[in-house]
């Protein structure tokens, strides 16, 4: 397919950004605004090769007959996350792949250098092991509520502060109730997998010991309480029977 200019500009965008566009004589901006417009080319090639093949539908064909217009740069002002730069370069690739010499072109080389640049920035890799090793022991989720215990989420085990630390690093899962953030020991490493069950708002104190976790992810009692036992059901298949 012809890509749109929206997709081009989101990876020209995260080029200049993440400041791998470079070319001698021209700033970072221009130099990308020149990716994307190779990219627009390096499409339309493709797009055609397609076209000789018979292999383009009718759809495609239209437009690719009505000559896209020249790529001109619109920086996006949105947010945008690594993720979508990912997919986004990933399917650029695939819709360039029969352009000549695509394989073995300097923008093929630069859209796998921003792949990989959008790989690093995804929440939790920062926190992955170099190396990686099978966890010496994996044992069920456990939950902690300080004084009380939330309702409806079955078979969780709720445990006390000394409990939680010995089983922090290999509890399949962990899940907080945001009551019980300040009895927390915030010393503890960051980990994945690291559920907080909230029922109403969160206080500022409560959003600064959350900035502490690391990559914890929010569950709405109420909204989410479905998802959360289900994503534990799951987690729980990976626990070995003598762990139980």
């Amino acid at each position: 397919m012809i890509l749109p200019t929206d997709h081009i500009d989101l990876l020209v965008t995260a080029m200049r950004d993440w400041h791998l566009a470079k070319r001698a004589g021209a700033d970072e901006e221009a130099a990308a605004a020149l990716v994307g417009a190779s990219l627009r080319a390096a499409n339309i090639a493709s797009e055609q090769a397609l076209a000789r093949a018979g292999r383009l539908d009718t759809a495609e064909a239209v437009k690719l007959s009505q000559e896209p217009a020249a790529y001109v740069f619109v920086p996006v002002e949105a947010p945008y996350e690594a993720i979508d730069v990912l997919k986004a370069a990933h399917s650029a690739m695939t819709e360039c792949a029969l352009a000549p010499q695509w394989a073995s072109s300097r923008l093929r080389d630069a859209l796998d250098a921003l792949a990989a640049a959008a790989a690093q920035r995804i929440p939790g890799y920062d926190m992955a092991a170099w190396i990686w090793e099978r966890p010496e022991k994996i044992t069920p989720a456990v939950g902690f509520a300080g004084g009380h215990t939330p309702a409806g989420v079955p078979g969780l085990v709720w445990v006390d502060a000394e409990t939680l630390q010995d089983c922090w690093d290999s509890a399949v899962a962990i899940v907080v109730s945001a009551a019980a953030l300040a009895e927390l020991d915030v010393s503890l490493p960051s980990r994945r997998n690291v559920y907080v069950l909230v029922d109403g708002t969160l206080s500022e104190e409560q959003w600064t010991i959350l900035g502490g976790l690391g990559a914890v992810q929010i569950v709405d009692q109420e909204q989410a309480l479905g998802w959360l036992i289900g994503v534990l059901e799951q987690l729980d298949k990976y626990v070995p029977t003598t762990s139980r």
